[in-house]
């Protein structure tokens, strides 16, 4: 019996060995779960670029294990409401890990968490007010309504434990008493709850 040995690193070149490894846009897209169209944007913004990016521009785009995880980290930045320049300066970063990325993750989620709450909050405040103004059969223009809620000293109204002050009660006295009384009693209405 005859036995032959090949030597694969002289017979095969390394890149072709390196490209074996490698998978292809199409193969990066399924496994993350995004389009062809994003992978080409990341790569113009210079986001994140094929390992083999000084290829011809007949060969296909290919992507390490270490592209698809920083590919991962960066959906995940994108997810969280992170702007690109931001995602680009975290991913520049020496010694990004996955538990720093789902840290700043959260931190950005807990950031939106928050003004979507304060938003809820709004809003049902004038959900109320809205409600016990027809309760009491009054009516205020939507002109007043939005310039009371656009005000700043509104919009700081409920982090404060007073959300009722003088300056606020001097806002909404500039329209119909009965209007104002039953706002601000709304008000109270909210927050004694």
């Amino acid at each position: 019996m005859l036995l032959i040995r090949y030597n694969i690193s002289t017979q095969i070149p390394g890149d072709y060995l390196k490209n074996l490894l490698m998978k292809t846009i199409q193969e990066v897209c399924k496994i993350v779960g995004i389009t062809r169209r994003t992978l080409q944007e990341y790569d113009r913004i210079g986001l994140l670029s094929p390992s083999n990016n000084n290829r011809n521009k007949y060969e296909p785009w290919l992507y390490s294990n270490e592209d698809i995880k920083t590919l991962i980290q960066i959906q995940l930045y994108t997810t969280s409401g992170y702007e690109r320049k931001e995602i680009k300066e975290n991913i520049s970063k020496i010694g990004l890990t996955p538990s720093k990325t789902i840290s700043d993750a959260i931190y950005a989620l807990e950031t939106k968490r928050i003004q979507i709450n304060q938003q809820l909050q709004n809003l049902r405040l004038l959900e109320l007010i809205i409600h016990n103004l027809k309760q009491s059969h009054l009516s205020i223009s939507e002109e007043d309504l939005s310039y009371i809620f656009n005000a700043r000293s509104f919009n700081d109204r409920y982090q404060s434990k007073d959300p009722i002050d003088s300056d606020f009660c001097n806002l909404i006295k500039q329209i119909n008493p009965e209007v104002s009384r039953c706002i601000l009693n709304s008000i109270k209405q909210f927050y004694n709850h």
